[in-house]
């Protein structure tokens, strides 16, 4: 995905997640948000795909 868009949507996510009804639903769920940065999650989950992929080859799973 164009890093713009990624940012653009990244934007309209913290956003919203200062807005009124977000916090209030957030208070009565006892839901603790969880943010990262769009580069932050890319590496993770890069370095995850890696970590399974190597689990995977260990114990001999074939992709498909």
């Amino acid at each position: 995905m164009p890093g713009e868009i990624v940012r653009r949507m990244h934007a309209g996510v913290v956003k919203a997640r200062a807005g009124l009804a977000v916090r209030k639903y957030r208070a009565e769920a006892d839901y603790l948000p969880v943010g990262s940065l769009p580069e932050e999650i890319t590496a993770f989950l890069g370095n995850d795909i890696a970590r399974r992929a190597g689990i995977a080859k260990r114990i001999g799973i074939q992709p498909q």
